[in-house]
């Protein structure tokens, strides 16, 4: 039987700063769930909030004009196919100087359905229609402190 599963990582922020950083300092959990279901995707979506320049002329000089660019009330989004550059940049440029997640949100979808969500720089995940086998990987990397909600 299939479920979903919400994942919620304990999270801090610096003094003067509402950026949500996970309270165990490291995106390792992040990083290993993007790269599971990297394989179960064919595309790819990030979201940036538009004064994060630095982020969104990094991805507009790596892959435009391969990627769709379109913006959104206060967000820049970039939507493209799975490529191997894609994937790399995905699971090896990640976090910016500070070592925080690079985007506010990332969906990784397969046939325009979404296979992965994660939103809040990482601080939050959502995967639909997990079995067993995957809810056990899920947990078996997520820090000990995550809240999950299976239903």
């Amino acid at each position: 039987m299939q479920k979903n599963i919400i994942i919620y990582i304990p999270v801090y922020t610096e003094e003067n700063s509402s950026f949500p950083k996970p309270v165990i300092g490291i995106y390792n959990y992040w990083l290993h769930v993007v790269d599971y279901y990297l394989r179960k995707s064919d595309c790819v979506e990030i979201h940036c909030w538009n004064e994060e320049t630095t982020t969104i002329e990094e991805i507009k000089s790596q892959f435009y004009p391969e990627i769709e660019i379109r913006k959104e009330g206060n967000l820049t989004i970039f939507y493209g196919k799975k490529t191997a550059a894609f994937v790399h940049y995905l699971c090896n440029r990640y976090t910016n100087k500070a070592r925080e997640l690079k985007w506010f949100t990332v969906n990784l979808l397969k046939e325009e359905g979404i296979v992965f969500h994660s939103s809040h720089w990482g601080t939050e995940i959502f995967v639909p229609n997990v079995i067993e086998k995957e809810i056990s990987f899920i947990k078996s990397v997520s820090p000990k402190d995550a809240q999950m909600e299976i239903y």
